[in-house]
């Protein structure tokens, strides 16, 4: 009879042994999987959290690795330097978009407080830029997107460059906007999602001269 007890209990142990063995492997595949969020609306929707879709002009200058898929099978990344409770990168056919977490504040273009511009020919964030990191002179640009300074319909171009605008407030992400001035010499900032353009002095001229 105690052999019998004994055997028992061996092969309760080792049954005990093979479920503690399999829950921590099941922990270890759970903790390398991906999170699984769901597309509605064009929002994203993760447990209790919704993720909304921001314009095509913020962009995510660093993402880390991929964090998630949707039900879409669309990769999910996080944004080197953002929380990532509060914000979130799609890849989706190439093109990379930014979403913000429903109760986390707007992004707001006045109240940036810039610290770097960079200049581009083209609306790549790599390659040759001219970088402004003058905090005179990016204070005196974005002081004039003001409304006294916006302008009402067609304004005739000659040449265009990208702007992306960095700021510690969002240490992961920048801005886009596009610089033009006419063959009269009058500049320009617009912004293409904002539908809005404004007429500025000749501060980023000078660094393009």
């Amino acid at each position: 009879m105690k052999r019998k007890t004994n055997i028992v209990i061996a092969i309760s142990c080792g049954i005990i042994i093979i479920l503690v063995n399999y829950i921590m492997i099941s922990g270890k595949k759970e903790k390398g999987q991906l999170e699984k969020f769901i597309i509605l609306n064009e929002n994203l929707v993760h447990e209790d959290k919704v993720y909304v879709r921001q314009v095509d002009d913020l962009v995510a200058v660093d993402l880390e690795k991929q964090w998630g898929i949707t039900d879409l099978n669309q990769q999910i990344f996080k944004i080197r330097g953002q929380e990532t409770a509060e914000w979130l990168c799609i890849k989706d056919d190439g093109q990379e978009i930014v979403f913000k977490e429903v109760s986390v504040p707007g992004f707001v273009l006045t109240q940036l407080e810039p610290n770097v511009l960079k200049i581009k020919m083209d609306e790549r964030l790599v390659g040759d830029q001219i970088t402004i990191s003058n905090t005179k002179t990016i204070k005196a640009v974005m002081s004039q997107l003001t409304d006294d300074n916006l302008i009402d319909g067609y304004v005739k171009v000659s040449e265009i460059k990208t702007v992306f605008i960095f700021s510690e407030m969002y240490p992961g992400l920048s801005y886009t906007l596009y610089y033009a001035h006419s063959e009269e010499g009058t500049c320009y900032l617009m912004d293409d999602s904002g539908n809005k353009v404004w007429k500025i002095g000749h501060e980023l001229m000078e660094y393009l001269m």
